[in-house]
């Protein structure tokens, strides 16, 4: 049987996590969308480890907390969730570590373990996106559910069947809510705050408005987290205001930088670019037309902002 990598290759997810934990939370609210939330300058001892963010962070607002990708917020925010409450949602609504149900062969469920056998670290640690691993299928449908305004729908590579002169349509599952619409709005536009002021700028296409958030994680080799041995990432749907496209870029292993805003980002930007030239869409900030002949001036043009 032949395995399919975008769904069968497990990764762990690292901060592509902060978005259902940052749903969840604003969901049940444990949190005030514009709270502001002490991240005690970027680090934070929780039982045996040191946690530390990419920045010196004092104070951050909730939106801020996955604009800038504060593991600190992160884990504060997941631990006003119980157990029980965080794997619950994660599991049953956002559906990680079940399979999607794509029409592929050798998709994976994915790895998540009921809080009967977590750790004291194990909330902080899955609120950073550790101790659990997704496919990259499972992450892009969590995204979609919020490009749909809560509501989370079963992948197809088919849409119908044709033989001859007979058409079958195939059954689709109904999409379910998993969110309500109030809390995915409010999601959508966090997501648009990374691309356009935080980590995910290199994703940034003048004109488009775009909704994403970046990922960086350590691979698990030999039971330890490796040093030197990374995953980047970085998913997201455009237009945010009428989504219709949603990817997700995973390099692994990348050489040089290994920060999913410097590497994985660059390149979500470069497909989303090409989408946009092939259906010539109008890009209504610059009031042009993207065409084939635009794109070397167009790459120049933004070759500043990356």
């Amino acid at each position: 049987m032949t395995q399919t990598i975008f769904a069968g290759q497990l990764k762990i997810p690292g901060s592509t996590l902060k978005i259902p934990i940052a749903s969840i939370v604003l969901e049940n609210g444990k949190v005030g969308f514009n709270e502001v939330i002490d991240c005690r300058g970027g680090k934070v001892e929780f039982y045996n480890a040191s946690i530390k963010d990419h920045g010196v962070f004092s104070f951050l607002s909730f939106p801020d907390i996955i604009k800038y990708s504060s593991n600190v917020g992160a884990i504060k925010l997941a631990l006003r969730m119980n157990e029980k409450e965080l794997y619950y949602y994660l599991r049953e609504k956002f559906k990680l570590s079940q399979k999607t149900g794509i029409d592929l062969h050798g998709e994976e469920k994915g790895i998540l373990r009921p809080p009967s056998l977590w750790s004291r670290m194990s909330t902080g640690s899955i609120a950073i996106g550790h101790e659990i691993a997704v496919t990259p299928l499972q992450m892009l449908r969590v995204i979609s559910a919020i490009a749909n305004n809560g509501c989370m729908v079963v992948p197809r590579i088919l849409k119908k069947i044709k033989k001859d002169k007979i058409e079958e349509s195939l059954i689709f599952t109904p999409p379910e809510r998993i969110m309500r619409e109030e809390t995915a709005s409010k999601m959508k536009r966090i997501m648009e705050m990374v691309v356009e002021e935080g980590t995910g700028k290199r994703a940034y296409i003048e004109g488009v408005r775009i909704a994403g958030k970046t990922g960086t994680s350590q691979k698990f080799i030999n039971g330890k987290y490796s040093d030197s041995l990374h995953v980047a990432s970085f998913v997201g749907f455009f237009p945010s205001d009428d989504p219709k496209y949603s990817i997700i870029v995973v390099i692994d292993e990348p050489s040089g930088s290994f920060w999913g805003g410097e590497v994985a980002a660059p390149v979500f930007r470069e497909i989303a670019l090409s989408i946009i030239r092939l259906r010539e869409w109008k890009i209504f900030g610059n009031k042009h037309f993207l065409t084939w002949k635009d794109r070397a001036n167009e790459n120049k043009r933004f070759a500043s902002k990356n």
